[in-house]
């Protein structure tokens, strides 16, 4: 099962912005489209780099 941990209000993410935070040893970018959020580790995909 998914675990949650909660890094910022929902207020702290405006429509249009993406934030990033260190979650354990990741670092996941939030981003608000919107009002509809998500949430996913900030690395480039096809190099693994930040």
């Amino acid at each position: 099962m998914a675990e949650f941990e909660k890094v910022a209000k929902v207020s702290d993410i405006n429509p249009g912005e993406v934030k990033s935070f260190v979650v354990g040893n990741l670092v996941i970018a939030i981003c608000n489209s919107d009002g509809e959020f998500f949430a996913f580790i900030d690395e480039c995909s096809h190099e693994t780099l930040p």
